[in-house]
């Protein structure tokens, strides 16, 4: 379990799911699956060196953008090149051909059990060992809280690592490119975002109430109306000094 008060927000979500799927990419290049990924078994390392595992965080501990994540306990790991008998990891995070025997896709399990891995972080609920969620749970019938901090296309992409059927599973190199794009996506919006708010910004002025004094916004728009209001009033008053519309004498 990540802790009962360990909060993750969407962006630390990620953070974790990349770093294990770029782990599981390396070792599935090496023609090895895991079969034991949970948060018991993800190490965390801080940029000072310091390393423990999930669980043993306190639970005020908070996590932050200087963590890596990284996997271990490789005692369940086999090569998929030669399969005879494998050892089943935890009953929580396996998904169902492995139960049936089905170890045509040993690699593509490693991926389900790593959404589970991100469900259980962002919920911070344990796991069930059996019963009706158990199932619910591999039927991809599950969701994120319903709060601001966890967006739907992080829901989207766990229910597609989870999918009943493995070969429809993205493998984790996959995985990782759609973090990295979506992560550029993101930041590109915001990079836009913040020019047009400095746009509008530019275009804004400063100007004081005369009844209270205080700092106040016209708009470029409002400043023309103004100035064309001004030139009308110019204007008028030139044409009157020149004596038009003035009674002679």
């Amino acid at each position: 379990c990540w802790g009962c008060l360990v909060v993750f927000c969407d962006s630390a979500l990620r953070r974790l799911l990349c770093h294990v799927c770029k782990g599981l990419a390396h070792i599935h290049s090496k023609k090895l699956a895991h079969l034991d990924i949970k948060a018991a078994n993800i190490l965390i390392c801080r940029t000072d060196g310091a390393l423990w595992f999930a669980e043993d965080l306190d639970d005020d501990e908070t996590v932050d953008k200087d963590i890596v994540y990284k996997i271990g306990d490789f005692g369940h790991a086999i090569c998929v090149e030669d399969v005879r008998t494998i050892e089943d990891g935890d009953c929580r995070y396996l998904p169902k051909e492995l139960l049936r025997d089905d170890y045509s896709q040993l690699q593509k399990a490693d991926v389900f059990s790593t959404a589970l891995t991100i469900y259980e972080a962002a919920t911070k609920k344990d796991l069930p060992k059996n019963g009706p969620e158990w199932h619910r749970l591999r039927d991809g019938e599950f969701s994120l809280p319903q709060t601001p901090v966890f967006s739907t296309g992080l829901e989207k992409m766990l229910k597609k690592m989870v999918d009943l059927n493995p070969k429809n599973r993205p493998n984790a190199s996959t995985v990782v490119n759609l973090l990295l794009d979506r992560g550029m996506a993101a930041m590109k919006q915001q990079q836009d975002e913040m020019e047009v708010w400095k746009l509008s910004s530019k275009f804004l002025t400063p100007c004081y109430s005369v009844e209270t004094q205080t700092p106040s916004r016209t708009t470029i728009g409002q400043r023309r109306y103004e100035h064309s209001k001004l030139y009308r009033t110019r204007k008028e008053r030139i044409k009157r000094l020149v004596g038009r519309k003035m009674s002679r004498s």
